[in-house]
């Protein structure tokens, strides 16, 4: 899927479309490129939303959808916006036709978290402590690489000291052999 919004233009109402018979998905964002990222990612991963998408998606490729903008829009003009453009459009990838019935920007009551929280833990979903703790680091704001404690620094930085170990290792095993690419057998 390929990108084709100018790099200023931050939100808006964007259209996903099908080069092959033109059918296409209408959305809307605050922030145009993270959307694009999150569709992709998702798609790409099979655990998008939209099923027909997704479908499309496994056999026909990720490279046959372009992500194209439809209309630059303020944050507060983004709902009415993107349901003009469902509203009056066919060929719709589109599974919702209520832009209101999404949850963008809600916030969920205390009753419908606990709701949420007994589902999880109907399905039993057990989580460790650390998981627990990743989500709830992850909900509070972003956790990116600059964001990382000196303990996962160090982790990180001692399993890329190990990783180059291990190769300095197999390295010194195979030295003085050599290997036949075509037959595959050791040469003495």
């Amino acid at each position: 899927m390929k990108y084709y919004i100018s790099g200023h233009i931050q939100s808006g109402i964007y259209k996903i479309i099908n080069k092959i018979n033109k059918k296409y998905y209408i959305g809307s964002a605050c922030d145009l490129y993270k959307r694009y990222k999150d569709h992709r990612s998702a798609l790409i991963s099979n655990r998008h939303h939209n099923k027909q998408l997704t479908r499309f998606v496994n056999k026909y490729g990720i490279d046959n959808l372009k992500f194209c903008l439809l209309e630059e829009c303020t944050p507060e003009e983004l709902e009415l916006k993107e349901q003009y453009y469902i509203t009056n459009s066919k060929n719709l990838f589109n599974e919702t036709v209520d832009v209101k019935s999404c949850n963008r920007g809600k916030k969920l009551s205390e009753e419908h978290k606990q709701r949420i929280s007994e589902s999880i833990k109907a399905k039993n979903i057990i989580r460790s402590e650390e998981t627990k703790a990743k989500i709830s680091a992850a909900n509070k704001g972003k956790v990116g690489k600059y964001d990382r404690t000196d303990e996962t620094k160090q982790m990180v930085s001692d399993k890329i000291k190990n990783n180059t170990e291990r190769g300095r290792k197999i390295s010194e095993a195979l030295k003085g052999r050599k290997i036949n690419w075509i037959t595959n057998k050791k040469q003495k």
